[in-house]
């Protein structure tokens, strides 16, 4: 498990990165933001839901849990 955002590679960084210039304050849409990106909704570039397909389950939990600890940090 990575301990720093910067560790991240760059198709995980990318996913970050969306996610956390998209998520509310509180982080109460990160499952709906996490389910579009997953379900190619249009609403999201396509190239971040190709990255999120292309992860291993390891590496999106990393992402997950960095997303996590931005929103904590917020609050």
């Amino acid at each position: 498990m990575k301990k720093f955002v910067n560790e991240l590679a760059p198709k995980q960084k990318k996913i970050y990165d969306y996610i956390t210039s998209n998520v509310t304050d509180d982080g109460s849409d990160l499952i709906g933001l996490l389910e579009e990106v997953s379900e190619y909704y249009e609403a999201v570039p396509e190239h971040i839901c190709e990255y999120y397909t292309e992860l291993k389950e390891i590496e999106k939990i990393e992402v997950i849990h960095f997303v996590t600890r931005y929103i904590l940090r917020k609050n």
